[in-house]
Order: structure tokens, then C-alpha cells, then sequence
């Protein structure tokens, strides 16, 4: 057995390495084996828990995060921490294949209202629109009589690297975060029905 990770950030529909600080954008590609995947992030073989949490914290520093008018420290990114286990499985000839599970620990931006200016305004326009195709997947995906029906993946890198988890084999948990304030109704209401939506999600595994 081994286990590999990698983590990386869409920030404005760009994908960034946050191990490797100076990496290029990554690209997305799919895999026969691996499925959905950047083959260009920077993969750490970790071997505790200790080196584990030294990866998150070191990579949670270069996370692109700001002050707007909702939130202190409000995230202008979502966050994709991947875990692989590959697994050598010895064949009598004494050849072998491997086998690759993949765990997926993702960070969405909230949806944001459109009263930043600038920079912010531009990043809450890109951190919406994901949201937004996210949710039109959601919402074919969760409706049996829409078997088949073409599915928008490629309209977002978010929706691109999560297609395994929504629609392919993966076991996916969604913790929706809301708030308790009215004037959060309508961000609050779109969560709730975006989780409503997933829920009813059926998958084969």
C-alpha cells in the first residue's frame, strides 16, 4: 500500500497547486484508472499523521483568503485536499496491477451577493458561477427521469474535478453551512435546496 496526496485551489476557474507554491496552473484530465485528475499537482507519499497535518497547515497558509463585507476571513477560493491509496496486487506471474481509491476533502466558497467592488466583485462573480453550475448538475442528477440526459461537468473546474464524486462511484457527504441571519434568507434557502438536491443523488457503487 500507498498513500499520496495532493491539494490544490480553484481560484477565478484557475486550478493552483497549493503544495508547490510555484507550479504552473494545473490541468484536468480523466483518467481510465484514476479518473478525474490533475497529472501536473505536486503528489507527497506521507507515511503518519504527523506528516499529514504539516501538509495541511503549510498549504492552508497559501489558500487565497480575504476580508469582504461578510466575513473577516472569508475564503475567495474553493479547496480540493485529495488522498490516493494505491494498492499492488501481486498476479501469479509474478507480475502485479494496482488498484486506486481516491478521498476527497473539499472546501466550497459560500455564494456571495454582489456588493464588492473590484477584485472582490470579480472573484464572488467566479465563485458564483461554480456554485451555479454545481447546482444544475445537482439538479439533473438528483431526478431519476433525467437518466442519460447530459450532465454540464465541463462548465466549471469545480464541477470538472468533482465529477466522480457527483455522479461517478465515489461515497460523498455534503455538510451545508448556513446561517441564522435573516439577512442571509436567500443564501440560506439556495444551500438548503442545493443539499436537498444531492441527497436524493442515487449512485451505483
Amino acid at each position: 500500500y500507498c498513500i499520496k496526496v495532493c491539494y490544490f485551489e480553484i481560484y477565478n476557474e484557475i486550478v493552483k497547486d497549493l503544495i508547490n507554491e510555484n507550479a504552473t496552473p494545473l490541468m484536468i484530465v480523466e483518467d481510465a484508472q484514476k479518473g478525474v485528475m490533475c497529472p501536473n499537482a505536486k503528489e507527497l507519499i506521507i507515511n503518519d499523521t504527523v506528516e499529514l497535518k504539516k501538509i495541511i497547515n503549510e498549504s492552508n497558509k497559501r489558500r487565497t483568503m480575504a476580508t469582504t463585507n461578510q466575513n473577516q476571513f472569508s475564503s475567495r477560493s474553493h479547496a480540493i485536499f485529495q488522498i490516493t491509496l494505491e494498492k499492488k496486487i501481486q498476479k501469479k506471474n509474478l507480475d502485479y496491477e494496482i488498484s486506486y481509491s481516491k478521498f476527497l476533502v473539499v472546501d466550497l466558497a459560500g455564494s456571495e451577493k454582489s456588493s464588492e467592488k473590484g477584485k472582490r466583485r470579480e472573484e464572488g462573480v467566479n465563485i458564483n458561477k461554480s456554485l451555479f453550475t454545481l447546482s444544475n448538475c445537482l439538479n439533473i442528477l438528483s431526478e431519476k427521469s433525467n437518466t442519460g440526459k447530459f450532465v454540464p461537468y465541463r462548465d466549471s473546474k469545480l464541477t470538472r474535478l468533482l465529477k466522480d464524486s457527483l455522479g461517478g462511484n465515489i461515497l460523498t457527504v455534503m455538510l451545508a453551512c448556513i446561517s441564522p441571519c435573516p439577512s442571509s434568507y436567500d443564501e440560506t434557502l439556495n444551500t438548503l435546496n442545493s443539499a436537498f438536491k444531492a441527497k436524493k443523488i442515487t449512485k451505483m457503487h
